[in-house]
């Protein structure tokens, strides 16, 4: 599910679009069309560009060229796009562009219109304040048309959401696009799906996400530093979750990427401590790219979402693991950021079956092909060619062997008649006669949600295990740092002691000096012993951190006997002057 952005960061600014589109319509003798105002209470342009005509996009780009408080501005086009969720509706899109092949497309999209609304879009960006979502969905943008609109993504202070999804762009469009994205200072999520990327264009992204991790690392060590200005503070905790830059990188529908380009992505990722989540549905990803991201999160803990469904080559255990992975890295999903996309049905190539039993019912009347019901004894026909009986319901208009075939999903292999062997006194329905097969099917039906059931609950269990374990190592941990912070006060406090003794000290041996008393001192040997105090204690705090401590004290005792032999032969020659 896709969370929408503009009600995440809500302004109180108001938007002053309607006001400039109803001048620059009045101005150029034109009525302004309510498809463009339907939304702009809440400063949002959600437009289907195929409608429109050419006098129609001069006020319209005029207005969004000079607009600041303009919040979201999405333009889509389904000229182009056949990749659809709905496949019916693709289906309906292709007959339709089909039948008015000899129309000409979208005036929209013409090169020179096409740029303009692109340099129009770069003035927007340049000088908004509020824009937070940009959306181009469909439309057929060429290089010199990206460039335009790097450069204002590039500058724009306030853009967070970045979507170009059904566009051929290709690896080229992308490398053109991620060189200014480096620059841009708040987008956080970006959206290329169907763009005809390769591992190549994988790649891209993950020198995208390279570059900007060592970027932001740069910026933790200088924000952990201390306060120029107040260097007793202690040193600066930085907060990640607030930097700049990318959390969500979607490619979905992209099924050159592959392996390979899963791996580029994988590499980068089990090093980066800001990419929050990753969609890869439907990119032509096998196992073992399913396993290097398995890898990559069970290294780094704060990557919440790899999804990498819609992938049939990947193996359902190793997508069980991940996911459970992913759920033991997010901990509670309610308190996660980013939320898991809805998932995309892939679209089936239509049929040669399909397309012929939609010609022989007329195109006005569409074929429906049910499931196969229970068989009834009652209605049962003979065929004429073979002599046989025939157990399919006859559908009118269509012959059965044709509906047979039409009953089986399209791409499919036929299915195999299931042998069951029984004794003459035992019916394949059971007891209960046709009812039987019913029965069959609803335990069936009964079973696998059990066995779902089960599987859910192993994983809920495992994940709670999964959870206070982590939780009695964080105990474990808060413990030892405690038990490390005492340590470290006794030892300065220690220090502290040691270091105020040596200052007595020296300061009794000054007053000797002061007294006429520096006799003693040189015959005692203390001149050398205790001329830089400060010194021996720096190395016995060094002793002590390296695990030395008994060949200091070894040293300690040595020094004290010279100490002790000096002050006895000092004592005997004082008494040897008296005498």
């Amino acid at each position: 599910m896709r969370v929408d952005p503009i009600s995440k960061t809500a302004s109180d600014v108001p938007c002053d679009f309607s006001a400039k589109y109803d001048d620059y319509c009045r101005q150029y003798h034109l009525l302004p069309l309510s498809s463009v105002k339907i939304k702009l209470d809440s400063g949002i342009i959600d437009l289907d560009t195929d409608t429109l005509r050419f006098d129609d996009w001069t006020p319209l780009c005029s207005a969004i060229g000079t607009c600041k408080t303009l919040r979201s501005l999405t333009l889509r086009s389904q000229y182009y796009n056949s990749s659809s969720n709905n496949f019916a509706e693709a289906e309906r899109r292709t007959l339709k562009r089909a039948s008015s092949a000899s129309k000409r497309p979208p005036i929209f999209q013409s090169k020179e219109l096409l740029s303009k609304i692109c340099t129009h879009i770069k003035d927007s960006l340049l000088i908004t304040t509020e824009l937070v979502l940009l959306e181009l969905d469909g439309l057929p943008f060429r290089r010199k048309d990206l460039t335009i609109l790097a450069q204002g993504i590039a500058k724009c202070k306030s853009l967070i959401h970045f979507r170009l999804t059904n566009s051929s762009i290709g690896d080229e469009g992308l490398d053109i696009l991620c060189r200014h994205l480096n620059q841009a200072p708040k987008i956080r999520e970006v959206d290329f799906s169907a763009c005809s990327l390769t591992s190549q264009g994988a790649h891209i992204i993950a020198d995208l996400i390279r570059q900007q991790g060592n970027r932001r690392h740069t910026d933790v060590w200088k924000e952990s530093l201390r306060h120029q200005q107040k260097e007793s503070l202690p040193y600066q905790n930085p907060m990640l979750d607030h930097m700049s830059g990318l959390r969500r990188v979607t490619l979905n529908r992209n099924p050159l990427i592959a392996d390979r380009g899963a791996t580029f992505l994988a590499e980068v990722i089990e090093a980066d401590l800001w990419i929050k989540a990753l969609d890869l549905q439907d990119c032509a990803i096998s196992t073992n790219g399913a396993k290097e991201f398995l890898n990559a999160a069970n290294y780094n803990s704060l990557i919440h979402i790899i999804d990498i469904r819609n992938n049939p080559l990947v193996d359902r255990d190793i997508m069980e693991k991940l996911i459970e992975q992913l759920l033991v890295n997010c901990e509670d999903d309610r308190l996660c950021e980013y939320k898991w996309l809805k998932l995309e049905s892939p679209r089936r190539p239509r049929s040669k079956i399909a397309r012929t039993a939609t010609t022989t019912a007329g195109a006005n009347q569409p074929v429906h092909f049910h499931p196969r019901t229970p068989i009834d004894p009652t209605k049962l026909q003979r065929s004429k060619s073979t002599g046989s009986v025939s157990t399919e319901p006859r559908s009118d208009g269509i012959p059965w062997r044709t509906a047979a075939r039409a009953a089986r999903l399209p791409g499919f292999p036929p299915r195999l008649p299931t042998r069951a062997f029984h004794s003459s006194e035992e019916s394949i329905y059971g007891a209960g006669g046709g009812g039987g097969g019913v029965g069959g099917g609803e335990f069936q039906q009964q079973q696998m949600k059990e066995n779902s059931n089960s599987r859910i609950q192993r994983l809920e269990n495992k994940l709670r295990e999964e959870r206070q374990a982590k939780k009695q190592l964080e105990e474990q941990l808060q413990q030892i740092l405690a038990k490390n912070d005492l340590a470290q006060r006794q030892q300065d406090h220690f220090c502290a002691v040691v270091e105020n003794t040596f200052q007595k000290f020296q300061k009794f041996l000054d007053f000797l000096r002061s007294k006429r008393l520096g006799e003693l001192i040189t015959m005692a040997g203390l001149d050398d012993a205790f001329t830089n105090p400060l010194d021996e204690l720096r190395e016995t705090s060094l002793s002590i951190a390296n695990g030395s401590n008994t060949n200091h004290q070894s040293v300690i005792a040595e020094k004290s006997e010279e100490r002790s032999q000096s002050s006895s032969s000092s004592s005997e020659t004082t008494t040897k002057h008296e005498s």
